[in-house]
């Protein structure tokens, strides 16, 4: 019998090496994939931590104070409208603010309107000729408002759809216009009613004087008048 090992036995024990050997490159590459993916999710834990802290930090940067709040949406102007033992009112008759602003008007008593001089309203035009034209409805609930906004510079003329032939009528002067160049102070339509001509030259002169509306007169080419007092 020969002492060598027979060809079977040393393809068994080359078998065992080999396959003891594979089970030692998976178990060490089980382990660094293992190792690799508890890595990873270490990353990715501490990247979701750190983004919800400036997701916090940013929206508490964003907040708005309440007085900020209330502050870009006041009036630059508030007009009032009443009917009293005196007539029908707009108060102050003559407002002024800059473009871009906007001005209240708040029912008192009676009922009401603010409507622009303008052709969209059914009237001769007596705003400038780019600006928008307003016209609020009947108001009659005490303490009801209406806005609006005056983004181009001049005169604007408006009136109370009701009692426009008692003389309610008001202007809003936006910015510092050339007054001669203004619709609103040209002198009144003659399709317009007799009053309310009348009451129309009477706002004339309070805005080149400056009357009621508490600020100094505007300049014109052409010598103004005095102040002169509205019995409206």
């Amino acid at each position: 019998m020969s002492d060598q090992p027979s060809r079977r036995h040393v393809l068994g024990i080359a078998s065992g090496t080999i396959v003891t050997g594979l089970a030692g490159c998976l178990t060490e590459d089980g382990q660094s994939e293992n190792d690799t993916n508890s890595d990873e999710g270490a990353t990715n834990s501490s990247e979701d931590s750190d983004n919800e802290s400036n997701e916090t930090d940013s929206n508490s940067g964003n907040e708005s104070s309440p007085d900020e709040t209330e502050s870009t949406s006041k009036s630059a102007a508030e007009v009032t409208m009443m009917t009293n033992d005196s007539g029908t009112h707009f108060e102050p008759h003559v407002a002024e603010i800059e473009s871009g602003e906007t001005i209240t008007w708040t029912l008192e008593s009676g009922s009401h309107t603010t409507t622009a001089y303008a052709p969209a309203n059914d009237k001769p035009q007596r705003i400038p000729d780019d600006a928008k034209a307003w016209d609020s409805g009947e108001i009659d609930d005490q303490g009801a408002t209406f806005e609006h906004t005056f983004e181009t510079e001049g005169v604007y003329d408006y009136y109370c759809r009701p009692h426009e032939n008692t003389g309610m009528l008001g202007c809003v002067v936006v910015g510092d216009p050339q007054l001669d160049d203004q619709s609103g102070m040209a002198e009144p339509q003659s399709e317009l009613p007799d009053g309310t001509r009348e009451k129309i030259r009477e706002l004339n002169e309070m805005v080149r004087s400056g009357g009621d509306s508490g600020h100094g007169g505007h300049e014109s080419s052409e010598d103004g008048d005095g102040g002169h007092e509205d019995d409206h």
